[in-house]
């Protein structure tokens, strides 16, 4: 019996105006066409990040168990501080 109501799906669908169908096909497939949607963006987003970086971005670390500078890298780290620190005024 499931043929004969799938049959009876097709037939109703092929009936349907086009405004209809596409309401039905948005309504049955909504999560996956928001899903896809999402990782086109995130997609774009990321190609267009790599392409045309943010100029302002003066410096980006992640320091991990890393041990407090000493001597002259420390006054490099500090002048740098020093500039960014002017610059935001």
């Amino acid at each position: 019996m499931p043929d004969a109501d799938k049959e009876r799906s097709k037939e109703i669908y092929h009936t349907l105006p086009v405004g209809k169908k596409i309401q039905y096909i948005f309504q049955y497939y909504k999560i996956i066409l928001v899903l896809i949607a999402a990782g086109i963006g995130v997609f774009v987003y990321i190609i267009v990040r790599t392409l045309h970086p943010d100029p302002e971005t003066i410096l980006e670390v992640a320091l991990v168990e890393a041990a407090t500078p000493m001597g002259d890298e420390a006054d490099v780290f500090d002048r740098f501080l020093a500039a960014v620190r002017t610059r935001v005024r």
